[in-house]
């Protein structure tokens, strides 16, 4: 695949700006770290062992974007999405090594990216095996994300990839009639800061909440994931 610069770098801005309104889980400054090393290692990366699971990420970044494009989009537009859902495939199925917060991610949005084509069933089933990598990383558990050697992004980024694959397992739960996957006796992570991805020391520093800011856009996320466990509470009863 012969990637444009200039397109992928607008389809990057689209997911961020518009097209992830509650499933904020990726850390924008990151991405974009990981989008110019991109460009300047032409797709190998510097970390040879997170690169599968960074691209695989970078690539369902612009598959979403593209399904957000305006005008609406062309048989042409659809068909690129695909492809670059393909290519995020590829780059899993090469990965090795430990599980990763960035596999795990890569996966998340695949789900989102499914139901976006009507595939609840296909979503429902990828969607197994990204619960069971976030039992294995500990994303469900406070203690796990709370160690002096993580950034405060990665423990961020940790609760917001946790919080959004809790709402999406209610989700799925409701629409298709069948068990949850999370329990909430087997859950006590947090919910996520109410702090914009600029606002996060890239260091281990404590976070700071700006006066002078208005509204973040985490607001919307920490509301849904609130929704979403009363909603896991109609489901435990009904």
């Amino acid at each position: 695949m012969l990637l444009n610069r200039e397109d992928t770098a607008a389809l990057v801005r689209r997911y961020f700006d518009f097209a992830v309104p509650v499933d904020r889980f990726l850390h924008r400054p990151t991405i974009e770290h990981w989008f110019d090393e991109f460009y300047e290692t032409r797709g190998v990366m510097r970390d040879r062992d997170a690169a599968a699971a960074q691209t695989a990420v970078l690539f369902m970044i612009f598959a979403i974007a593209q399904e957000h494009k305006v005008p609406k989009l062309s048989s042409v537009d659809a068909h690129t999405s695909g492809r670059y859902f393909r290519a995020a495939n590829q780059q899993l199925s090469r990965e090795g090594g430990p599980v990763r917060l960035a596999s795990i991610q890569a996966r998340l949005c695949q789900c989102l990216w499914l139901l976006s084509q009507s595939r609840i069933n296909h979503c429902w089933s990828l969607f197994g095996t990204v619960s069971r990598l976030i039992f294995a990383l500990g994303l469900h558990r406070y203690r796990h994300a709370c160690t002096s050697t993580m950034t405060q992004v990665e423990i961020e980024c940790r609760r917001r990839t946790f919080w959004s694959a809790y709402s999406l397992d209610n989700y799925l739960s409701t629409a298709l009639g069948r068990p949850r996957t999370f329990n909430d006796k087997d859950i006590d992570q947090q919910f996520p800061s109410c702090v914009d991805d600029q606002d996060i020391p890239p260091g281990t520093d404590p976070l700071t909440f700006p006066a002078d800011r208005g509204l973040s856009t985490m607001f919307g996320p920490i509301s849904y994931a609130k929704l979403s466990q009363i909603l896991s509470g109609v489901l435990s009863d009904i």
